[in-house]
């Protein structure tokens, strides 16, 4: 994934076009720019790629928003400032866990819960308790209780610190290069930070883990007697919303990793240190819908897909083989442009948008009506 971040250039280009835009309000002539491949923007391009670059109006201290399938970070806030990440740390704890343990499998609380301060949430556990691994990551990830998190700690690594250092080993593959764990809750203590990019990276590895996505993504669940309410209030509430983490303290504030999908597409937000974290989440997921979008690509029969005919007189046209998406920002729609390549029966169709980029490709094959 690119390690992205909002460059001067891009405040400047969009400084440039708000006033461009500005200019050319009365008499909306073309606008052109060479940070857009010199190719002319009409005024309501210049309108929609101001808003785009200005981003949503948040509150949060740090925020990413991100794009799974096209792997593009589309907004960000102090991404890479290190923060106090809250309960955002029990996702590492059970990706961690997870790796390492069947998920009925029985583990004991001990006095690791006894002598730790809980501060926050927990799930009523006791020394001498015993839960499968499952009723523990549902009580790390709805509930978010800080008793379950350290009983499953202990009772995957046979000590708490042995288990933090592997979530800091998890760290260091994810290419979390900003966070370091000192506890498996999250609670505040010193030099226990990460930053909303490394989060990022962190949700998208645990989202690929069928439990963990499964269970984030439930409001309400009953395993075993033991029953959970998500803390996360946007499922059910923001259409496609499918998890995933909330966390709260004294020095992170409010923090949440969001995942909305629709028609099969992911994208995901990350906000830290927020005011109110769910307007923030909101305002992002707004943003990334009224902006950007995954566009079906379709190869039209007409004039420019008819082939000569063959040697017995037939009819022949270059149809599409499967079908092919391409993610664009909307104000890129109007530059949509087709290369067709033909060898035999075989071929390739190109969807380019501005200079050479390429947004799709579809392979095309030689058809007759």
């Amino acid at each position: 994934m690119r390690r992205a971040r909002v460059s001067t250039r891009q405040a400047w280009l969009g400084l440039l076009l708000g006033l461009l835009t500005f200019l050319s309000a009365g008499f909306r002539p073309f606008l052109s720019t060479a940070d857009v491949g010199g190719q002319s923007l009409s005024h309501p391009q210049g309108l929609a790629l101001t808003e785009a670059t200005a981003g949503p109006q948040i509150s949060a201290r740090a925020a990413v928003l991100y794009d799974v399938d096209a792997d593009r970070v589309l907004f960000e806030r102090d991404a890479h400032a290190r923060l106090a990440p809250a309960s955002l740390t029990k996702l590492a704890t059970a990706l961690v866990a997870l790796g390492r343990l069947d998920m009925q499998q029985i583990v004991t609380a001990g006095d690791e819960i006894r002598v730790a301060d809980l501060g926050g949430v927990t799930v009523g556990l006791v020394p001498g308790d015993r839960a499968t691994a499952e009723q523990l990551l549902y009580g790390i990830l709805l509930t978010s209780g800080n008793d379950a998190a350290l009983t499953l700690a202990a009772g995957t690594g046979g000590s708490v610190d042995q288990f933090v250092g592997w979530m800091n080993e998890l760290a260091g593959q994810l290419g979390m290069r900003d966070t370091h764990f000192v506890n498996p809750h999250g609670l505040d203590e010193a030099e226990h930070y990460s930053t909303a990019y490394d989060m990022l990276l962190l949700a998208r590895a645990a989202l690929r883990q069928p439990d963990i996505a499964k269970a984030a993504a439930m409001p309400k669940a009953s395993i075993g007697g033991w029953n959970y309410n998500n803390t996360n209030e946007l499922l059910g509430q923001y259409p496609g919303v499918d998890g995933v983490k909330t966390g709260t303290t004294d020095e992170a504030g409010q923090c949440l990793i969001a995942s909305a999908t629709r028609a099969g597409r992911r994208v995901l937000t990350v906000v830290m240190g927020s005011d109110d974290r769910y307007a923030d989440t909101r305002a992002l997921l707004d943003f990334y819908y009224e902006h950007y979008a995954w566009l079906d690509m379709g190869l039209p029969a007409n004039a420019f897909t008819t082939l000569t005919p063959d040697d017995a007189g037939r009819a022949r046209y270059l149809a599409p083989v499967g079908a092919a998406q391409a993610f664009l920002a909307r104000w890129e729609y109007p530059w949509q442009r087709i290369s067709l390549r033909l060898d035999g029966s075989e071929g390739r169709a190109s969807f380019y948008y501005h200079a050479d980029y390429i947004a799709a490709e579809m392979p095309l094959r030689v058809a007759a009506p």
